[in-house]
């Protein structure tokens, strides 16, 4: 009796235990939905997948986003390239939220976002041949020694901004890469590259992945005893000669962050005894403040 008491009681625990999907089991469903979702201001179809929001990576591909597949090591490497020149031509309309339009199968591809030198694993959906990556996977951020050098201007250190608006049932995600802009205190500025730092536990210097060296141009004023003003996105510097702009120097890196920062492009106009020199200068965003190249200056300043 005992016996068969115990092989009914196997019977019972087997028949309960989870069955595990394989590969090309259907798990889920793909849904319709009413949220509008933009890439840095560009429409772009979306779906609802366990509740959030999704893109297709193919359509990721046509707003800039490169894909790298690696069929052998099953992986999915999904990098952020410059912004497109012109919209993709989509029409997006608001749909019936809750109508299965597709399912979900059990994949065993893993999928990654690549920024810079770094790899962000990232949840992702495989529904028939094609990957769906949901737009909160883009929100998340690294925690590092060095801090969250973009949350000054609202974005992550993998460069990425997700604006949900409930009222208008839109999601915005929007990128530092070049072909976008950034608003910070004193303007919204044009990106033209991005790049990352090495930490040197100073203030007055950002060493790039170009190794070149670039100055808190806040410091650079300080020190050199000069008030800059700020009006309409320029620069503005009166009575600077040559030798009256004092820059940082020196010193070497051990270390670089995995942070992504924006390099912005600023109009400057140098006045000095009559003489006026406008032109345009390259700047690094981080922590809020800007930090330059002092090589870009020596063919404007005024002697």
């Amino acid at each position: 009796m005992k016996k068969l008491s115990l092989l009914v009681l196997c019977v019972f625990v087997l028949s309960c235990a989870p069955v595990q999907a394989k590969t090309g089991d259907v798990v889920g469903h793909v849904y319709s939905s009413d949220i509008v979702a933009y890439i840095d201001d560009m429409p772009i179809p979306s779906y609802n997948i366990g509740g959030t929001t999704c893109v297709s990576e193919n359509d990721l591909a046509k707003y800039g986003f490169e894909l790298y597949w690696n069929a052998d090591e099953r992986v999915l490497l999904i990098g952020c390239g410059e912004k497109p020149t012109t919209a993709p031509a989509v029409t997006i309309e608001k749909e019936t939220p809750g109508k299965i339009v597709g399912d979900i199968y059990e994949t065993d591809i893993m999928t990654y976002i690549h920024i810079l030198y770094d790899f962000i694993p990232i949840q992702s959906y495989n529904i028939g041949g094609e990957t769906m990556i949901p737009l909160e996977e883009l929100r998340q951020d690294s925690n590092t020694f060095y801090g969250y050098p973009n949350r000054e201007i609202g974005y992550s250190n993998y460069g990425f901004k997700i604006v949900w608006d409930a009222k208008n049932r839109t999601i915005k995600v929007n990128t530092l890469r070049k072909g976008c802009s950034v608003t910070t205190k004193y303007g919204t500025y044009p990106i033209v590259d991005t790049c990352r730092f090495y930490d040197r536990g100073s203030d007055t210097i950002v060493l790039t992945d170009k190794d070149i060296e670039y100055s808190n141009l806040n410091e650079v004023f300080k020190s050199s005893s000069i008030t800059p003003s700020w009006e309409n996105n320029m620069l503005t510097l009166n009575d600077v000669t040559k030798k009256s702009l004092i820059f940082y120097g020196g010193g070497s890196h051990t270390d670089a962050s995995f942070t992504l920062l924006p390099m912005i492009e600023v109009p400057v106009s140098i006045n000095d005894n009559g003489v006026t020199k406008k032109f345009m200068i390259h700047l690094i965003v981080s922590d809020g403040k800007f930090y330059t190249n002092p090589e870009e200056w020596k063919p404007y300043l005024v002697s």
